[in-house]
């Protein structure tokens, strides 16, 4: 997810998903290394949950807020969200 605002700040970050437990029941255990195998397409590898996100990050747009300033310099903050309320779209009405 990204989201650019006016003010020049980007958020960025990935929605939040797991690995499956049928996979192996303690990932942080795993001796069996069955994650070796997975890769970002394995989609049927993930449980995702679209209504949080992992952690990302907050920074600053130079081209939008003037300032001049390196990668070395970047100016960044972590961030994460949840979703607080829940629209159902199949049935909202867009005004158009």
């Amino acid at each position: 997810m990204k989201i650019e605002l006016e003010n020049g700040l980007r958020f960025i970050s990935n929605f939040r998903y797991n690995v499956k437990p049928t996979l192996s029941p303690e990932p942080l255990k795993d001796q069996l290394l069955m994650f070796a195998d997975i890769h970002s397409g394995d989609y049927g590898s993930f449980d995702s949950d679209c209504s949080a996100t992992m952690i990302g990050f907050v920074q600053s747009m130079p081209s939008v807020t003037g300032e001049k300033y390196s990668l070395t310099d970047h100016k960044a903050t972590c961030f994460y969200a949840t979703q607080d309320k829940s629209l159902d779209l199949e049935h909202t009405e867009t005004g158009q």
